[in-house]
């Protein structure tokens, strides 16, 4: 009994964790795990967002505490990469369950320009 059965993540257009992404609301989806690096995640984070619109709609998939914290952190890394291209981030998160009956939270990441009101 794995209390972490989410493999560890490796970013990318062919990582999809969340078997139901709605594709015209999600262009890119992580998978955050307990053994997730915050640093390289935030990374990809600030590189899909710089890369535009089409792949600026991520969704990072979390279950456990653990994996929560990390993707947080990934998420204010990645603001402080973004404030020098005049770029801020906001979340919004949403709970599920996997196929297999694992507890999910969803976090979906949302670019914008600094102050700006959502």
């Amino acid at each position: 009994s794995n209390p972490n059965p989410i493999p560890n993540p490796v970013p990318g257009p062919n990582s999809n964790p969340n078997p139901n992404p709605n594709p015209k609301q999600v262009s890119e989806q992580i998978f955050v795990s307990a053994t997730s690096e915050p640093d390289k995640v935030s990374g990809y984070i600030a590189n899909c967002v710089r890369e535009g619109p089409a792949k600026a709609r991520l969704c990072i998939t979390v279950a456990g505490p653990q994996p929560v914290l990390r993707a947080l952190k990934a998420i204010f890394l990645a603001r402080h990469h973004l404030a020098e291209d005049k770029l801020d981030l906001s979340i919004i998160p949403e709970f599920g369950k996997s196929d297999e009956g694992v507890s999910l939270v969803n976090i979906f990441v949302l670019s914008h320009a600094p102050g700006a009101r959502l």
